[in-house]
């Protein structure tokens, strides 16, 4: 199957339960080319709801430090981030987040690339 939507074609999507606020991680390939992001949820009043992300140290890890993304309904954002390159072409995610618990998180992603 292949989703298409605008100018992209979704490349990934999917959900999960988190057993926990950190180290939460996903991979994935894409024609040869492997992604690895690192997912944390935190509480910090005066962020509001926002995502701050940047690489690892070795570049080979985008860390995703979600704030306050507390609601049990969920939260989503506005729109889909850039996160990456691939042979030229703008890669990026959306997310979903709902709040499980103190700890637990429902994270529904979806990965696009430009066409």
């Amino acid at each position: 199957m292949q989703i298409e939507t605008s100018d992209k074609i979704v490349i990934d999507s999917g959900s999960f339960i988190t057993l926990g606020r950190e180290n939460n991680k996903l991979y994935f390939e894409y024609q040869g080319e492997k992604f690895q992001f690192e997912l944390s949820f935190l509480i910090d009043i005066s962020k509001g709801i926002q995502v701050d992300y940047s690489p690892n140290d070795t570049k080979d890890t985008l860390i995703m430090k979600f704030y306050n993304f507390e609601d049990n309904m969920g939260v989503t954002l506005i729109s889909p981030i850039e996160i990456a390159e691939s042979k030229g072409k703008k890669m990026y995610a959306n997310f979903t987040i709902r709040n499980l618990n103190l700890n637990n998180k429902q994270v529904m992603y979806t990965f696009y690339i430009n066409k």
